[in-house]
């Protein structure tokens, strides 16, 4: 369990959240199985992997609302218990086909998230209200990645070489809360407060981000590095509009390996 359900947390930079300590708060368990199958070619030119699981956590660990503190009625206090089990199903599939030079690598996942059990969720963010058999809010049903890399070798000189690849990756839509929007919307009289309501129900639309990297080799022991991350600057957030999404990223480096070899 994370440190504040144990221990709690005051209010942090103004808030209005206090969290209770919960001394008997025990960790999550899971239990089920999984079932795997591997095929390769010695000699390296492919491999393929799919795994297919089967798992239940027990003892679900989520936060439920004690309504405002005692002391403090402008604080609104919260603790974490374990209550309820979710039950994981999913399909994992990866390859590699490498030609020559030119290698491509993809991978995909199913995913199938549900509530399984309730009981004593009444209070709870994440299972109240809802039937066994809901899908989990905040996870994709599927993701899907792509990479596709070539090398280059004696560039320049007989000790140098490179590589350079792109890797396209796919979120699939998740079921959240709009937190933000309904607080501004309220708050500018575009929406009537409803009681016991915090947000607009939302579900997202795919992600799609774009990667770079490039590996060039002066000799054995030293490297140039480019790598960049959403580099199409992509603001489209994967979690809903509550939590903030990075645009593009890159990074540049050289290193060098001063550890010579034992002969």
């Amino acid at each position: 369990p994370p440190y504040e359900a144990r221990i709690g947390r005051l209010p942090v930079g103004g808030g209005r959240t206090i969290i209770y300590p919960n001394p008997d708060i025990i960790p999550q368990n899971q239990k089920g199985f999984d079932y795997g199958l591997e095929i390769y070619d010695k000699k390296g030119k492919y491999n393929f992997e799919i795994t297919y699981y089967d798992n239940v956590i027990q003892d679900f660990l989520s936060s439920i609302s004690l309504g405002p503190d005692p002391t403090d009625p402008n604080l609104f206090g919260y603790r974490y218990i374990n209550l309820g089990k979710v039950a994981n199903k999913g399909l994992e599939l990866s390859g590699q086909y490498n030609i020559s030079r030119f290698s491509i690598r993809g991978t995909y996942s199913i995913m199938n998230s549900t509530i399984k059990d309730t009981t004593g969720g009444y209070q709870s963010f994440t299972l109240a209200g809802k039937a066994p058999g809901t899908r989990m809010d905040n996870l994709p049903r599927h993701t899907a990645g792509i990479n596709l890399t070539y090398n280059f070798f004696k560039i320049f000189g007989k000790a140098d070489k490179a590589a350079i690849s792109f890797n396209l990756t796919e979120v699939d839509g998740i079921i959240s809360s709009d937190f933000f929007t309904y607080a501004m919307d309220v708050s500018y009289g575009r929406a009537a407060f409803v009681p016991d309501t915090y947000a607009y129900d939302l579900t997202t639309k795919s992600v799609y981000r774009l990667g770079f990297n490039l590996d060039y080799n002066f000799v054995p022991s030293c490297r140039f590095f480019i790598q960049g991350a959403n580099i199409t600057n992509s603001y489209i957030s994967e979690t809903g509009t509550n939590y903030p999404t990075y645009g593009a990223t890159w990074l540049f480096g050289f290193k060098y390996n001063f550890t010579k070899a034992n002969n």
